[in-house]
């Protein structure tokens, strides 16, 4: 089934009549929770897909639904004088509405009672080119959505579109509960794609991104929350959530960068959590839930632990952290907290290939009474370098543990983390990781 795919530009978009809409008009009515728009007149729309891959922006009443997805052209496309719609009109009769078939939009909040976010749906794309500033009403997917979902649903995905000439931005300058950078409802998955993700000015605590009942994917992302006061820049909460980073860079919250409470997954691949010595302040990274992944990444600067599981309650856990560097935090590099209650032996803590150092207090704190009954899963193949109270507490190194006696890093102080060629620092670590494929037996 094809979806609709809506356009926006911020500098050659329109929000009633885009130049390049199939049809436009200024006269459209419906009933209340219809599915029939009637267009009252006879429009050409040959130009339309006719695919389910056309839709409609109409100006219903203020608080109601906006965008609509075509099923069907009354009276065929050369001659349409109405549009049947896959989604109900609101539960109010509207006559004498602006409104527009495909076409490029200009902003995305243009009514701010109910914004054209709120009116996406699984399957739905949309595309951005230019900078959109939301001072009223930030990203809030899927709100008018049921509880209700089915595992075959598709994302919601919103990227930059093929023809943007920069990244494009969504800017939150606006502080409200219901107004997020990213606000994920209702069991709906939404992609970000290949966006800046920014509150620049005027943002308050809740400048963030949100997964709220509902899962969040961010791909070649940069979240710069830092102009706000978020006590963190991406949340996740509570069960049936899940968020999933790939390839982004993410500065902000004051607290926490990434904050995961009892959440269902988190996956982070590929990412610089970056506390540029001012977020963060219990972690960069707080994950308590089923399910963490942490691969290829790099968590600096914090100004308390750089990645903290914490446990909480009897649930299995798998957490597996490999290839990923923790410098410069102010707490510990690695940190678990909590009292497992865990009795079935099912959970698994793993940290592999994994480089700690130059952290203010432990480079690894992993008290027993935090992991598995049996310290199910495996540390090692780790290395630990100038950690101000050692590299591990409540555990010992690791069997294949790599010992440096010289900073690892090509600079440090302007943040380039990358290895370098001291044979007792950089190029002792690159040479000595797992990646060997065990050899079969002669």
């Amino acid at each position: 089934m094809a979806y609709p795919i809506v356009k926006y530009n911020s500098s050659t978009g329109s929000n009633t009549a885009p130049s390049d809409a199939v049809a436009t008009g200024t006269n459209a009515s419906g009933t209340g929770a219809g599915t029939t728009i009637t267009l009252n007149g006879t429009f050409d729309c040959t130009a339309a897909a006719d695919d389910d891959s056309d839709f409609i922006w109409c100006a219903t009443d203020g608080g109601e639904r906006h965008l609509f997805q075509i099923t069907s052209f009354t009276g065929g496309k050369a001659t349409a004088t109405a549009v049947v719609v896959a989604e109900a009109i609101g539960a109010t009769t509207f006559s004498g509405a602006t409104w527009h078939i495909n076409g490029t939009r200009l902003s995305l909040d243009g009514d701010t009672s109910f914004t054209d976010w709120q009116g996406l749906d699984p399957g739905w794309v949309v595309e951005l080119d230019g900078t959109f500033v939301q001072t009223a009403m930030g990203v809030a997917v899927s709100a008018n959505r049921s509880t209700t979902s089915a595992m075959t649903d598709e994302a919601v995905t919103i990227r930059a579109s093929a023809s943007a000439s920069s990244t494009p931005t969504i800017d939150v300058q606006w502080n409200g509960y219901a107004a997020k950078i990213a606000h994920v409802m209702n069991y709906t998955t939404v992609r970000f794609e290949n966006l800046n993700l920014f509150c620049t000015t005027s943002g308050g605590t809740y400048s963030q991104l949100l997964a709220d009942q509902g899962q969040l994917i961010l791909e070649n992302c940069n979240i710069d929350t830092s102009g706000g006061t978020s006590t963190m820049a991406i949340k996740g909460n509570y069960s049936s959530r899940s968020i999933r980073l790939f390839n982004c860079h993410v500065k902000g919250g004051t607290t926490y960068s990434i904050w995961c409470d009892r959440l269902t997954s988190l996956t982070i691949s590929n990412c610089w959590i970056d506390g540029q010595d001012t977020y963060g302040s219990t972690a960069l990274i707080y994950a308590e839930g089923v399910g963490s992944v942490i691969t290829q990444t790099l968590i600096s600067e914090g100004t308390g632990n750089g990645l903290q599981l914490n446990r909480d309650g009897t649930v299995d856990i798998l957490h597996w952290v490999t290839n990923v560097t923790s410098v410069g935090n102010a707490g510990n590099g690695f940190s678990m907290t909590g009292t497992q209650a865990d009795t079935t032996d099912s959970s698994s803590i793993n940290y592999i290939n994994c480089l700690s150092a130059n952290n203010g207090a432990y480079g690894w704190s992993l008290p027993a009474a935090s992991l598995p009954p049996r310290k199910g899963g495996i540390i090692d193949y780790n290395c630990g370098y100038n950690n101000t109270s050692g590299n591990y507490d409540g555990t010992t190194a690791g069997a294949n543990d790599i010992t440096i006696t010289a900073d690892p890093f090509t600079a440090a102080a302007t943040d380039d983390y990358t290895l370098n060629s001291a044979a007792a620092g950089g190029a002792l670590l690159s040479s000595a990781a797992m990646v060997s494929i065990p050899v079969r037996p002669s």
